[in-house]
């Protein structure tokens, strides 16, 4: 398979690769300095650590609606209660607090810096396409994880279509619905992937009904000669109540992140 690039005048390029160096820093998660590790990540293949990794393939056979149902199917993980698809659940590692677990999404930090803890169940499934995770102390290669790492990377456009997409819906007990749709592809120099999906129930038990929104979306432009520059962008938001009609606002997670990989002059 080849791509075409478009040639493009060098002050063009010149110019556009300073911009997108420049508005990194504004966009970027906002990771302290002892975190280098959250940008700047080993490949697991080069990691001695004790390593588990799981494929889209995976996923779709396991029909797992967020990272907390994925979790409950590794070996080593004990996820305190899992409920209705959404509902906050906390876990640990190895007996390690999920506080000591660093989880990343593309290289981007997803612990909250007040209480350094991530909510598994609000990280929908549909955009991932591979998850590496590190059990065990990892402090020396991806910053400070006591407790393990849990790598998440995203789905890129797909190569050899200038669109393809899929639609998938199901549905359960207590209206336990998810519906899904992927749109992506690759046109010359410029790839982009969507996806959008909404998970909502009545609540598998008592407290627990939810309604989930999520938006994520990536754009990618290959540098004549070699290299790539990809923008990627995310959006979500959950409401779980006592019931489908008494519902509260739980709250709004929005990401931007503008990186630069494998770029040579």
């Amino acid at each position: 398979m080849h791509q075409r690039r478009v040639p493009l005048p060098p002050l063009f390029v010149l110019s556009s690769v300073f911009l997108f160096i420049t508005a990194a820093p504004a966009f970027a998660d906002n990771t302290p300095p002892e975190h280098p590790a959250a940008h700047f990540v080993r490949p697991v293949s080069k990691s001695a650590e004790n390593v588990t990794v799981i494929t889209a393939d995976d996923i779709t056979r396991i029909n797992a609606h967020t990272l907390a149902e994925i979790l409950q199917t590794v070996p080593g993980i004990q996820l305190d209660y899992l409920r209705t698809p959404s509902s906050a659940t906390s876990y640990t590692i190895q007996g390690t607090s999920n506080e000591e677990v660093l989880v990343l999404m593309d290289g981007i930090r997803q612990n909250g810096f007040d209480q350094g803890r991530t909510l598994p169940g609000l990280i929908p499934v549909q955009q991932i396409e591979r998850i590496e995770i590190i059990k065990g102390a990892a402090s020396p290669v991806w910053g400070a994880a006591p407790g393990g790492v849990i790598n998440i990377i995203t789905k890129t456009p797909v190569p050899d279509r200038t669109a393809a997409g899929m639609v998938s819906g199901s549905i359960g007990s207590r209206f336990t619905a998810d519906s899904r749709a992927e749109l992506s592809g690759t046109a010359s120099s410029f790839g982009y992937y969507l996806t959008a999906g909404n998970l909502r129930s009545d609540g598998l038990s008592p407290n627990t009904a939810t309604n989930m929104n999520s938006l994520y979306g990536k754009l990618s432009y290959l540098l004549p000669g070699s290299g790539s520059v990809t923008a990627g962008g995310s959006y979500l938001s959950a409401q779980p109540g006592l019931n489908e009609g008494d519902t509260t606002r739980w709250g709004v997670d929005s990401r931007f992140k503008v990186f630069l990989r494998d770029w040579k002059l």
